[in-house]
C-alpha cells in the first residue's frame, strides 16, 4: 500500500468512524493490484482524493 493510499484511509476512518464497526476496516477493501476499493462510496472518495492531491 503506498503513501497516498495510506493518508486517505487515515483520512476516512477520521471523516466516517462508524464505518469499520458497520462493516469492515476501510483497508480490508483496498486492492493494490488495481489501486481501487471494492465498495464505491469508498472508491468515489479515493478518487476525489487522489484528484485533490494531483491539483496542489
Amino acid at each position: 500500500m503506498n503513501n497516498l493510499t495510506r493518508q486517505f484511509i487515515d483520512q476516512y476512518d477520521r471523516e466516517h468512524p462508524d464505518f469499520a464497526s458497520h462493516y469492515c476496516p476501510v483497508a480490508d477493501l483496498y486492492d493494490a493490484d488495481l489501486d481501487m476499493f471494492h465498495i464505491e462510496e469508498v472508491q468515489d472518495e479515493y478518487e476525489e482524493f487522489k484528484g485533490a492531491i494531483n491539483e496542489r
